[in-house]
């Protein structure tokens, strides 16, 4: 729907309306199951906690929640938060160890931080707890929200994870619209325990150290947990399926190289086009460096293809460090207290990335090579006259400029490494009691927790002043020469006054050389210069790397984020045995800072000159690299909610909800109803109707300007793509539902749910890619033309689509999302002689996933599709891959102190409908994993012993049309991956 047409206070009225009548009607349909039969019900002994703030509410089969305890995660053997929810069915388009800029976070993430995406949903819509209570988001600025990190925690403190796999605002507020995810940890532990585990796959391998100690003292039970974990880096070379050669695909590739391609001058000058440089340029010949192809380029008619993937990783360097402990102390008379505190490290400390990056203005005269230019003077003497991709073979040895298409530093190599670090801090405290009050059970639950989480991301730069003087021969730091502002050369650059006995090339002042005689052998794998060094390689061309170092700049972008959460519930009962009740009020404040070095500062430094204010082109000091704006936002949220449980028949009981939400921007009222009726002694029927909500965020809201660089194809190149916020913007809501059948036998268990999302407005970004093809066409110009930046600050439709100095776009309430789908568990244990055999399976199958067609303006920007079963496009962000099935299955067999577990994992085929893809790689293949589990107990020394194989039959992921080629929010690179784990525990232990 289009952005911009909804006040305030319409706002809250049209967030209302039509999803309370729907809640009514669904509801009303609902209301007969609960008095179908007044017979007992069977007890159930699980107790989970999470979708009720009712004390002692036995949930487990009235809400369509998964629970995982430590037993079943050791015999998982263990897994990493990103692999655990990767295999979990209801989780779709989960992020951690992949490339951010592969997984719709904008690079703004990094490779240490894993999130949970109930539904496909994403991420910032579904709610994470740690003991029932808050964590603060990201520092990350994302698009349509934030979203915890669940990677923070230490895994030896974790006693069990509770999924709910149902909307659940009613209860919990914002952020719950496809579910929440809690964190419970184990704050009775006593005693000691110990671990060290090693997982080793091919190439790479993750170790890990972590030890929890439990103890009473006078303060109360005292638990403690360290952990720390280092991982290897992997390489793209390391998997030849990432590395496929240019005819295979050419995702993983640019056009723009090293070498690269020289444009030279018309033989007619008469013939030549006038107007733009990028016109002329078009109609000038071109040829490539005859050394392209030796070097692993790959020649595309006027353009040296540069194969980039060997200077990635599929998995970065990382280290971790983590410290949680927490305090529980009884105050007497059925009181207590509980005190948490949470602190965590990680740390990627060579984050890798091209050799260089192509500048983003695609033709211009920053990278102009003079005839005085050295290695252009020995490339003449070489080659006198060349083919070229215009007419015929050319005669080089004229004095008009060239100029130089194509990077500082590609096959040639190195890689350039940076650093990221992140850090995370949680403070929490609470009190809950049970006092009598006039002969009721009542209970009572307040806390306060405060956490804060702190990003260092850094990204590599090149100044563009500085490209300009090294082509030119007065590059270096010690040269003395530099540039002015000059509106009519077409990089907006001139050279500054030239001090007296100053020469180019001289002394101090250097030459960048572009030309294959930089360098005498390749870093591109498989490459002929590999092997052999390159013949026309001249040592006294070679390229000072004091040179590129002063070219080079870190950009850093040092980001915060905290979250102030103060809640209170009361609980207890209205009436004995027939009505229980939940009151609760919470207040959050949520604050958001960032702050660029000095180089990235666009404040600071908004042109290619420092210091420089008044420009063509408003994108900062670096060609390649966006810098970013400080920036600062707060948001604070008061809530109260209500609910009650009434049990007027013994084998049913009907839960209702209501949660009132009040934001600076919005309101919102929510309300649930869930029902429970045994149908017989094993047979449960569960149901459930809520709205949900999810306010826009401080990101969503804020004026301020994000940036980032997008491949426009119009140009050619990266350009900058600017990110606004709107103050217009409507809340996210849906309709959601889920009927389920539960069946509890002697030695089975069976669930079966269908549930359904209806979602109105979710929160996202005009697409640039849309705006960009709407002013392409001269019809449709003026229509987005105030979204267009034209060289000179213009946004008046004054240049064409291949002139495009950024797009600016802004936040809006995109097209409403409606899925739906089944869940199947099945588990059971049966005695066999001595021993236990346990079995089961989960499988859940999204039968719709169904994205209207988004508007702006009139037109249609994209339309509307069905994302179930398509990789959809996980760079955008908005909806991830969505495979149709995915479920593992389980079995187990323990006798004694020995146990072994084996577990299916699969994921069904999906399709790529972009048409990029081709034949060869539409259809993304089925992938299925085996993985097992030994277990050896010896309780009498307090040691166990945990080998696990992953992957055991060691297979790749299927390939998909992307730069690793394989989808990484999906799929895992790792291959075939053993561990192995010692554990010692002392008292309670393991």
């Amino acid at each position: 729907m289009p952005c911009g047409c909804v006040g305030p206070d319409r706002r809250r009225a049209a967030n209302l309306s039509p999803r309370i009548s729907r809640f009514l009607l669904v509801a009303w349909v609902l209301a007969p199951i609960s008095g179908v039969s007044q017979d007992s019900s069977p007890a159930i002994e699980e107790v989970v906690v999470t979708g009720s703030y009712i004390k002692g509410s036995p949930v487990s089969s009235r809400y369509a929640v998964t629970a995982m305890d430590r037993e079943q995660l050791e015999a998982q053997g263990a897994l990493s938060m990103v692999d655990l929810f990767k295999n979990l069915g209801a989780n779709t388009g989960a992020i951690g160890e992949v490339t951010s800029w592969l997984n719709g976070t904008g690079q703004a993430v990094p490779e240490s931080v894993a999130n949970v995406n109930l539904r496909g949903l994403g991420a910032s819509r579904t709610l994470v707890l740690f003991n029932g209570r808050r964590q603060t988001y990201v520092p990350a600025r994302l698009v349509g929200g934030r979203f915890v990190d669940i990677n923070v925690l230490p895994s030896i403190m974790i006693k069990r994870i509770e999924v709910l796999k149902e909307g659940a605002a009613a209860v919990y507020g914002s952020d719950a619209v496809a579910g929440v995810v809690n964190f419970m940890t184990r704050g009775d532990f006593a005693g000691f325990e110990a671990k060290a585990s090693w997982e080793h796959f091919s190439d790479a391998g993750d170790g890990k150290l972590a030890a929890i100690w439990g103890v009473t003292t006078r303060l109360g039970h005292l638990v403690v947990a360290v952990e720390g974990t280092r991982r290897e880096a992997l390489n793209l070379r390391e998997r030849p399926w990432s590395l496929p050669p240019n005819g295979d695909a050419y995702w993983g590739w640019s056009g723009v190289g090293n070498p690269g391609a020289f444009i030279i001058p018309h033989p007619n000058p008469e013939e030549a086009v006038s107007g733009p440089l990028s016109n002329q340029i078009a109609n000038r010949p071109r040829f490539v460096d005859p050394n392209c192809e030796p070097s692993g380029g790959e020649n595309w008619g006027g353009t040296c293809g540069f194969r980039f993937g060997p200077w990635d990783n599929l998995i970065e360097e990382q280290r971790q460090r983590k410290v949680f402990a927490e305090l529980g102390r009884d105050l007497g008379s059925r009181h207590s207290l509980h005190l948490e505190a949470l602190w965590a490290d990680a740390h990627i400390p060579a984050w890798l990335t091209t050799p260089s990056f192509p500048p983003v203005i695609r033709f211009d005269d920053m990278q102009l090579v003079s005839s005085e230019h050295p290695g252009r003077v020995d490339f003449v003497e070489r080659y006198p006259r060349i083919a070229t991709n215009w007419a015929g073979e050319a005669d080089l040895g004229g004095n008009g400029d060239w100029y130089f298409f194509g990077r500082l530093v590609g096959n040639s190599g190195p890689g350039r490494e940076v650093r990221r670090d992140s850090k995370t801090l949680r403070l929490a405290a609470a009190i809950e009691g049970e006092p009598d009050w006039a002969g009721r059970r009542l209970s009572y639950d307040a806390g306060v927790s405060w956490s804060r989480s702190e990003g260092l991301y850094n990204r590599l730069a090149e100044y563009a002043y500085r490209r300009f003087l090294a082509f030119r021969g007065y590059g270096g730091a010690d040269c003395g020469v530099g540039v002015v502002a000059d509106a009519g050369t077409p990089s907006g650059l001139a050279l500054g006054p030239i001090p007296a006995g100053v020469s180019a090339g001289q002394g101090n002042c250097l030459y960048y050389n572009p030309f294959s005689s930089a360098f005498e052998y390749s870093a591109q794998p498989g490459s002929y210069f590999e092997r052999q060094p390159n013949p026309h390689y001249d040592p006294a061309l070679v390229n000072d790397p004091a040179l590129f170092a002063w070219i080079s700049e870190e950009v850093r972008l040092k980001s915060e984020s905290e979250l102030l959460v103060i809640d209170g519930v009361v609980s207890g009962a209205i009436v004995n045995s027939l009505l229980d009740f939940a009151l609760g009020y919470q207040f959050r404040r949520f604050e958001a800072r960032s702050m660029p070095n000095a180089p990235g500062n666009l404040e600071l430094n908004p042109c290619w000159i420092p210091a420089d204010t008044d420009c063509r082109y408003q994108t900062g000091l670096f060609p390649n690299v966006k810098g970013a704006l400080p920036y600062q936002a707060h948001q604070e949220t008061h809530a109260l909610f209500l609910e009650l449980l009434a049990q007027p028949f013994e084998r049913g009981d009907i839960q209702l909800a209501m949660h009132y939400e009040a934001h600076e921007q919005a309101s919102s009222f929510d309300p649930k109803l869930g029902l429970r009726f045994d149908l017989g002694q094993s047979l449960t029927l569960r149901a459930s109707v809520q709205t949900t909500f999810r306010t826009p965020s401080v990101d969503d809201l804020a004026l301020d300007i994000s940036t980032k660089l997008e491949l426009l194809h119009s140009v050619g190149v990266f350009k900058a793509i600017e990110t606004q916020g709107s103050r217009d913007l409507e809340p996210e809501s849906a309709l959601t539902y889920n009927f389920g059948l539960v069946y509890q036998g002697a030695a089975v268990e069976i669930a079966l749910d269908h549930w359904s999302y209806d979602f109105e407005n979710p929160i996202g970004v005009l697409p640039f890619g849309a705006i960009e093809t709407l002013y392409s066409d001269p019809a449709t110009r003026v229509a987005v033309q105030d979204l267009i930046y034209c060289p000179g600050n213009r946004n008046d439709g004054s240049c064409g689509a291949e002139a495009i100095e950024r797009v600016r776009v802004h936040h809006i309430n995109g097209p409403d999302m409606r899925t739906k789908g089944v869940d199947l568990s099945i588990a059971g244990d049966w005695h066999l002689g001595t021993g236990q055999l346990s079995w089961g399976m989960e499988v859940s199958r999204v039968l719709t996933y169904e994205v209207g067609s988004l508007e702006f303006r009139d037109f249609e920007l994209v339309p509307s599709f069905n994302a179930a079963g398509y990789l959809n496009d996980p760079v955008d962000g908005s909806v991830p891959p969505v495979p149709e099935w995915k479920g593992r299955a389980r079995t187990g067999f323990q006798v004694g102190n020995f146990g072994v577990h084996g577990f299916l994992n699969w994921v069904s085929s999906y399709r790529d409908r972009a048409r990029h893809a081709g034949e060869d790689y539409a259809e993304i293949d089925r992938f299925l994993t085996l993985d097992a589990t030994l277990v050896w107990r010896m309780p009498q020394r307090g040691i166990t012993l945990s080998l696990a194989v992953f992957n055991l039959l060691d297979e790749q992921p299927p390939l998909v049309a992307s730069d690793h080629f394989f989808d990484g929010m999906t799929h895992n690179p790792k291959g075939r991956r053993v561990k192995l784990e010692i554990r010692y525990g002392l008292g309670e232990a393991s």
